[in-house]
């Protein structure tokens, strides 16, 4: 929870209220709209009930000419009532859907400038709840409040008027009612409040178990676990139908406390009407009226109880909202400093600190880079090698220490221009569900053809391309299922020779490829080192030995760097680290 227990309602209330009005700006014509359909129905809705008695009474009177007089009008308000019931659904739905996509947006736009290390915080069934569950509950919220609102104002005042004008003796007893159904309220709060939290933390896990489930199927059937994902997944449904049953119970709980009152009450007013109908002091006409503003008002009553209990399931989300946009954003905007204009002269790193919590990953790091080539990082799991390659690419932020480029320190460096001059091929490929070209232009969205076919034509790819029926138009499918792994490597140099960024880092790519597409890669790597600096994360023994300089990472920091024949002659952790790898 984001607010302290003392005054957490109070300071989630005035949140809703803020947030509310950051994104209802530009829709504020939607919703005065809506508010005025909203009156005229519950206008049309409260004049009704006086018709309807007016037409029992004309018709138990025999006055033919005044019941034609009252049906007339009784079914053309009941027709102009389901005429704004319409219009009202129609101008609530598109309000809602407008906020709603407006929110969502903000939160996926969140979502993708999040600091990385903040982001690693959620799960990706977290950050799916929040963006398709949260948003949309409390703008249902804020336009059923809005309603409600209004249907609750026009009838305590309509309603209340009516009862007390026609009789003041039963509407005393009636308005008891009201203190009676805000204490149900008051029993069942807490306990409403706990089980949508409960509900909205297993939604997160299982949003999280189907994705790790439906991303890694080729896994599942490799390691024959399917029987092990689907007793997980039954298990987590029948969770998930207690948890559910659990809420309908409370649900019930409520209805039925709501219902044994309000039918005391009823109880208690027709034997009271019984009386006063054989004195002769109301007419059945008026009792039916009175009865019929009766369910109003208390209508009014169970929609401030519910507006009140879908209170708590709101604030549930609208503190989980604010308390993940609240993770600071990565500074893309910046002073331009033009580096991305410049020659690369030197990439260093002096006394660089990094941690993951207590667990201390970089100690005191430094190397220095001064000319094109390809360089590789070796070292144990763990040693630190991904989370420099991230602090390069300014993922993270190091606790101590500074990187700098062409001797611009990175924290002068706007993010966004670094990035221009930096280029990050991570092991899973980064492909879209869309076409080789489009996939292409993420590096460069006005690219033209021919400048595509010359980068595909540098790294080995544009032979294959052109075998294919659509050519460069082919749609790659999920993750670019329809490229194998060395063209999916393949594809990702193309997109970085179009970027044309000085420096290219590599986080294992050469992992998943076998020993020709290794080395045909590596043969990539090095016609690319010739006019870039290419840093490799590797623990294949093709792109270490064609590496010009190796350094290998140990407890945090470079133990030793240089060639691999150097290496091979004066460093026992080298000797060791390639024997492991060639006994592979």
């Amino acid at each position: 929870m984001i607010f302290g227990k003392k005054d957490s309602n109070t300071t989630t209330q005035k949140a809703m209220i803020t947030f509310c009005r950051q994104y209802f700006k530009g829709s504020y014509h939607i919703l005065i709209m809506l508010i005025v359909i909203i009156g005229l129905g519950i206008v049309g809705n409260n004049i009704l009930p006086s018709v309807y008695g007016k037409l029992i009474d004309a018709l138990t009177n025999a006055k033919l000419q005044n019941f034609n007089k009252y049906i007339a009008i009784y079914f053309s308000l009941l027709l102009l009532c389901s005429f704004l019931t319409a219009a009202e659904k129609t101008a609530g739905n598109l309000f809602v859907f407008t906020i709603t996509n407006k929110i969502k947006g903000n939160i996926f736009n969140k979502i993708t400038r999040m600091q990385q290390d903040r982001l690693e915080k959620f799960s990706v069934g977290e950050l799916i709840s929040r963006l398709e569950s949260d948003a949309g509950n409390i703008v249902s919220f804020c336009v059923n409040f809005i309603s409600s609102s209004i249907l609750i104002i026009f009838n305590f005042i309509i309603a209340g008027y009516m009862i007390v004008a026609i009789s003041r003796s039963m509407a005393y007893l009636a308005l008891i009612y009201i203190p009676a159904s805000v204490l149900i309220y008051a029993v069942f709060k807490k306990k409403l409040r706990k089980l949508t939290i409960l509900r909205r933390k297993f939604g997160d896990k299982f949003y999280t178990y189907m994705n790790d489930s439906l991303s890694n199927i080729l896994g599942i059937k490799a390691f024959q676990l399917e029987n092990e994902m689907s007793v997980r997944y039954d298990s987590l449904l029948s969770k998930q139908l207690k948890l559910e049953q659990d809420i309908v119970n409370l649900g019930n709980k409520i209805q039925i406390s709501n219902s044994f009152i309000s039918t005391l009450f009823n109880l208690v007013i027709m034997c009271l009407a019984a009386g006063f109908i054989g004195k002769g002091h109301l007419s059945i006409g008026s009792f039916v009226s009175f009865n019929l503003y009766i369910g109003k008002l208390m209508d009014a009553v169970q929609n401030v109880q519910s507006i009140n209990m879908d209170k708590q399931k709101t604030f549930v989300s609208l503190e989980r909202i604010l308390s993940f946009i609240e993770n600071p954003v990565e500074d893309v905007n910046g002073q331009v400093t033009g580096i991305i204009k410049e020659k690369f002269r030197s990439l260093s790193v002096k006394g660089l600190k990094f941690n993951y919590g207590e667990n201390e990953v970089l100690r005191n790091l430094d190397f220095d880079i001064n000319s094109y080539g390809l360089y590789s990082i070796i070292g144990k799991n763990g040693s630190g090698k991904s989370t420099l390659i991230k602090l390069l690419i300014k993922l993270y932020s190091p606790l101590q220490g500074e990187i700098y480029l062409n001797e611009h320190p990175y924290k002068t460096l706007p993010t966004k221009e670094l990035r221009e001059c930096i280029t990050y091929i991570q092991k899973e490929t980064f492909i879209l569900n869309d076409s080789i070209i489009n996939n292409l232009r993420l590096a460069d969205k006005d690219l033209d053809l021919p400048t595509a076919e010359e980068a595909c034509k540098k790294v080995g790819l544009h032979e294959y391309i052109m075998t294919l029926p659509e050519r460069y138009d082919t749609q790659l499918g999920e993750k670019g299922m329809v490229f194998s792994s060395g063209l999916r490597q393949k594809l990702n140099f193309a997109r970085a020779l179009i970027k044309n960024s000085h420096i290219i880092l590599l986080d294992e790519i050469t992992s998943d490829l076998d020993g020709e597409s290794e080395k045909e890669i590596v043969g990539i790597l090095k016609r690319l080192s010739k006019e870039k600096v290419l840093i490799s994360i590797s623990h294949k023994i093709e792109a270490i030995i064609n590496s010009d300089e190796i350094f290998i990472m140990d407890h945090g920091r470079f133990a030793e760097h240089g060639r691999h024949d150097e290496l091979m002659e004066r460093s026992q952790i080298y000797k060791s680290l390639i024997n492991k790898i060639q006994d592979k």
